[in-house]
């Protein structure tokens, strides 16, 4: 397991805990340390490769208050 915040706590989530990334065992701290970087890339790629699209097909402001200020 890494150690990407020293006050997470490398044990199992406990019983009626709400979902963290807290505990370094469970599946939160997994999907935030290593799917949710994947998913937000992904996410921004496909939106840059389609502003094009997306600005014919909602109208230029969209396209660019979509991708910010790129």
């Amino acid at each position: 397991m890494c150690d990407c915040n020293p006050q997470s706590l490398d044990l199992k989530t406990p019983r009626n805990v709400h979902l963290t990334a807290f505990y370094k065992r469970s599946f939160a701290h997994h999907t935030v340390k290593n799917r949710m970087p994947i998913i937000l890339t992904q996410t921004i790629d496909i939106l840059v490769r389609n502003k094009e699209q997306i600005g014919k097909d909602y109208g230029e402001v969209s396209a660019f208050s979509s991708l910010g200020a790129m």
